[in-house]
């Protein structure tokens, strides 16, 4: 049994005896082109739900409070995806559990890689062990020890320190090169990278949704991908798409609104999901807890280590997340003066749908939003 929720608006056909028939006839036509389409991860699903409208099936494999990073792909979700007619995913830097699964497809064009759109904004993953310095400014965010090959700074006026990539019309990305995807065992740390089996460093960060900005672009991507798969309903598509564009500009509005105290904060996040998200909103991590993707078995050294980058760097909060224990975070922060805050870049906890992504990143920023109010 395919484990995902199907999320589909149907239509009630209610109708006489007499004019039965005529009913049934009538929505045979409206869903003749119909499509089977499947979406991997929850914001990604809101996406393609919000375009789809009532026009197709979007069948959602993550169900449940799980990292795609740790994900393990059921033979029902592997039959799911080979019937479908679609399938939309972020890429191999995400869902690792997927990547076989497409390459053997016999329809390479029922696949939407949604980080290889043109005109997406793409970062190289940051350096993973915390960006403190000595004599660093307790308030201030222009000196963290980035030392970043370009700058970019964006319509907001924040200062992107970091590798930008804009996606050409190839879909291919440029500057982030994939030679150093060696395998990491344990470090002299004892940090174990349970990040796809290779170290981040050099290869492009996928949590791509977490920018309203490039939502709005892989939303007309769907909508391309939509319309050429069931190209009657094709003016609905952009329809949606471009209603959708509309929620996210006044998303991304209301959030920056939210976040104007938020920016002195000082804060460190389980694993280094939120970069698109803090250089939309000018935000910046002080650095990750876990130098990987999955779970942490941090040892007594690292501990002492995180321990001591609180009490002495000032930091504000320190964040968990709903898919993976958080008591680290707990003996982290214990008896220092930061608290510990839970924050999701999946919306784990959020019912699927169109509005998902929206509650979402609603619920990132009152997390962040939260932890600035702590700063003082």
């Amino acid at each position: 049994m395919f484990s995902s929720k199907l999320i589909r608006a149907r239509r009630l056909l209610t109708s006489t005896a007499v004019g039965a028939a005529v009913v049934s006839l009538s929505a045979a036509s409206a869903f003749a082109d119909d499509a089977n389409v499947v979406s991997t991860i929850k914001p990604i699903h809101s996406l393609v739900s919000a375009v789809a409208g009532d026009f197709a099936d979007v069948g959602l494999i993550v169900d449940n409070v799980v990292s795609p990073h740790d994900f393990s792909l059921r033979p029902s979700d592997a039959q799911a995806v080979q019937d479908a007619d679609l399938v939309f995913w972020v890429g191999p830097q995400i869902e690792e559990f997927l990547d076989r699964t497409v390459d053997n497809l016999a329809d390479a064009s029922s696949v939407v890689t949604l980080i290889e759109t043109a005109g997406l904004e793409t970062f190289e993953y940051r350096e993973t062990e915390l960006k403190i310095e000595e004599g660093h400014d307790d308030h201030g965010h222009d000196d963290h020890g980035h030392d970043h090959a370009a700058e970019k700074v964006d319509d907001h006026g924040h200062d992107h320190a970091a590798k930008a990539t804009k996606v050409d019309d190839h879909g291919h990305d440029h500057g982030h090169g994939h030679d150093e995807h060696a395998a990491k065992e344990v470090d002299d740390h004892g940090h174990d990278d349970h990040g796809h089996g290779h170290d981040h460093a050099g290869s492009v960060d996928g949590h791509i949704w977490l920018d309203p900005q490039n939502a709005s672009v892989m939303v007309d991507a769907i909508a391309a991908a939509l319309s050429e798969k069931m190209p009657d309903h094709a003016s609905d598509f952009v329809a949606n798409a471009a209603s959708t564009k509309e929620r996210l500009a006044a998303l991304e509005t209301s959030i920056a609104t939210s976040l104007e105290g938020a920016s002195d904060s000082r804060f460190i996040v389980f694993h280094d999901a939120y970069q698109y998200f803090e250089r939309r909103f000018g935000l910046e991590a002080i650095g990750s807890i876990n130098p990987g993707s999955g779970e942490v078995a941090a040892g007594a050294r690292r501990i002492a280590e995180l321990r001591e980058a609180v009490t002495d760097n000032s930091i504000s909060c320190v964040f968990s997340e709903p898919q993976y224990d958080p008591a680290i975070v707990t003996t982290v922060v214990e008896g220092t003066s930061a608290v510990a805050l839970t924050i999701d870049p999946l919306g784990s906890g959020i019912e699927p749908g169109a509005d998902h992504y929206f509650e979402t990143l609603e619920a990132v920023a009152a997390a962040f939003a939260q932890c600035g109010a702590t700063t003082g």
